[in-house]
């Protein structure tokens, strides 16, 4: 069983999956520019990401910066703590229960402000995640009939991707995989219908679900996701 190691330096919080290696030293070469890494192709492209490859190993490295805004998300940060470090926990723990069909999670440095003139709090985190070579299912439209099958799993160990399209699942060694999860603090039940109705709507996949409550919690999503669109109208 792997465990994170905690660290607090003045205002920042430094989150390490205890495994031997020294990732810290890593993103610390990386943003010294000692670490030249390559943009991977994706779907977004960020230019705060990148591809790194150091002691035979592939790793990705990226920034995320998410703003708080209203009482409600300030005090659901403050109850949950940030998405960064909940998801990094629920990696880690589905990875020893065997799960493998995701990218591990090695490293969260993360900071939090305060704007005093708008009670605004801004997260940055800097993330190590592994890289998983392989094709994007945009390359292999014919697996999209396993993508329920792989959510499934996923969902049954506390995580979710959120937004399933194309290039957000690698077939890496034969099997297909997700990366680019969903960073969340919330209980799962919020977030894991999302999967479920992008899934139905973009590919017109059927995605059967177990049990009364699952549907009803659905069903509710999907109510939900309608009235926002109406009101965007």
């Amino acid at each position: 069983m792997h465990r994170i190691i905690e660290r607090r330096d003045g205002g920042r919080r430094l989150c390490i999956l205890d495994d031997g290696y020294d990732y810290a030293a890593l993103l610390d070469a990386y943003r010294r520019g000692v670490i030249v890494g390559t943009t991977p192709p994706s779907g977004s492209r960020k230019s705060t990401s990148a591809r790194l490859e150091q002691d035979g190993r592939l790793f990705f490295v990226k920034a995320d910066v998410r703003a708080y805004r209203g009482w409600c998300n300030r005090l659901g940060l403050r109850l949950f703590g940030t998405p960064y470090l909940s998801t990094m926990r629920r990696v880690t723990r589905a990875v020893d229960a065997g799960f493998d069909r995701i990218q591990r999670m090695y490293l969260v440095e993360e900071t939090i402000a305060r704007d005093p003139a708008t009670g605004v709090l801004t997260v940055t985190a800097w993330l190590v995640l592994e890289y998983i070579p392989g094709e994007y299912l945009a390359d292999r439209m014919e697996l999209i009939p396993q993508v329920p099958a792989v959510l499934r799993e996923l969902h049954a160990h506390g995580l979710a991707q959120s937004d399933p399209h194309t290039h957000n699942f690698v077939v890496s060694e034969g099997r297909l995989k997700v990366i680019d999860l969903l960073f969340f603090n919330q209980p799962l039940i919020f977030v894991w219908p999302r999967d479920v109705i992008k899934v139905e709507d973009r590919w017109g996949i059927p995605f059967p679900l177990d049990g009364f409550f699952d549907r009803l919690v659905y069903r509710a999503m999907r109510v939900k996701m309608r009235i926002r669109k109406f009101f965007r109208k």
